[in-house]
């Protein structure tokens, strides 16, 4: 099967590495993958890398234009055209919304050069969130008419299964899976036993809608004479987080955001990991791709009840309801003062998230999917 992969998320060689196991599990698939030269981040702009274990051609090189989100960027079209044309692929699997530029753009090249090649979609999106107009009745049209052309859709939570089906009017096949996976032997559960406090972590944006406010509120009033707070990231809050840290003194520690290959270093120091990411009518947690690091390092979780919290760390810690510093307060309590209960929601999370979340089983899971759509 020829695939091509279209799909911001992949400009990273992190991001890269689920196409890699695809590869080993299956020699019969070849994959090229599409990004932009560059893309705009949170924090700035990423350039587009290649995992090394993948060829020069699997990551193909190609210009790109304006480039300033995941929905505003465009392709070289002649490249795209050509390849089409050369490699005639029975899939094109596009990991961006509908109604995004680069979306149209690939769905008008395959109904021009390429009409036998099935399409596919991986969407994030667990809200239904209508634009002003005009650019509602574009997304309007290209929900409806561009998801009537998938062959099936990924959906990366329930929610979003939900919409698609009941608001977005999705009469396909759908899949709820990650769109990432982790590679389980970076994960490595570290001798907590000797340490003499007890670290509750956060790992991420430093942003309002993650919460960080509710959860330094229940660190001041958890019971616990050697707790510490442990808080890496980057963002707008860091001003706030400092003045914290001159009150809490040696109960705190901050760290800035580090590469994503080193974040297993950053589980080995963490008792407990909290999630205590906050909904507003724009934004709700998608799924949390720390919760699923935190579990496969055999860390116990604690999330809010925002978006895909709950069903991402299932049996592997509490929940509480958002923006309720009582129940929080009450979750970690409840874990700090019973070691015992740690570590069985950590076996617990660390077996699900192996499940779920790993390279291995998630790759197969993906490879099931295209055979069987083939």
């Amino acid at each position: 099967m020829n695939l091509f992969v279209f799909g911001a998320a992949y400009i990273t060689a992190f991001a890269q590495e689920k196409y890699v196991y695809i590869k080993e599990f299956n020699k019969d698939i070849n994959i090229r993958i599409f990004t932009p030269k560059f893309i705009k981040g949170s924090f700035g702009y990423i350039e587009r890398q290649r995992n090394k274990k993948l060829a020069k051609e699997e990551i193909v090189e190609i210009k790109s234009y304006f480039n300033s989100s995941h929905m505003k960027y465009l392709l070289d079209p002649f490249k795209i055209i050509f390849l089409l044309i050369k490699y005639r692929p029975e899939r094109i699997h596009i990991e961006e919304d509908p109604y995004s530029i680069i979306a149209f753009e690939v769905i008008l090249l395959k109904l021009l050069f390429s009409k036998k090649t099935k399409i596919s979609f991986f969407l994030w999106d667990n809200l239904d969130r209508t634009p002003t107009f005009p650019k509602n009745i574009w997304k309007r049209f290209s929900n409806r008419y561009f998801l009537s052309l998938a062959d099936f859709v990924v959906v990366g939570n329930i929610d979003g299964e939900k919409i698609l089906r009941f608001n977005k009017k999705y009469n396909g096949k759908i899949y709820v899976l990650p769109q990432l996976g982790l590679n389980e032997k970076k994960y490595i559960y570290g001798d907590k036993t000797k340490r003499e406090t007890i670290n509750i972590g956060y790992a991420g944006r430093l942003v309002e809608e993650k919460g960080l406010r509710d959860l330094y509120n229940a660190f001041l009033k958890l019971n616990c004479p050697n707790k510490k707070l442990i808080i890496l990231g980057s963002g707008p809050l860091l001003k706030e987080i400092t003045e914290w840290m001159k009150i809490l003194g040696d109960m705190m520690e901050y760290h800035p955001a580090i590469p994503h290959n080193e974040m297993p270093n950053f589980f080995k120091f963490i008792d407990i990991f909290v999630l205590p990411s906050v909904s507003t009518k724009r934004w709700k947690e998608q799924f949390g791709l720390v919760l699923a690091e935190a579990m496969m390092s055999g860390v116990p979780c604690v999330g809010s009840s925002s978006g895909a919290i709950p069903e991402v760390i299932g049996p592997g810690g509490l929940i509480y309801t958002e923006q309720d510093v009582k129940s929080l307060t009450l979750c970690l309590q409840t874990l700090v003062d019973n070691n015992d209960l740690r570590l069985s929601y950590g076996k617990r999370g660390q077996q699900f998230a192996k499940e779920r979340y790993s390279l291995k089983s998630l790759s197969k899971k993906y490879i099931d999917i295209f055979n069987e759509r083939a």
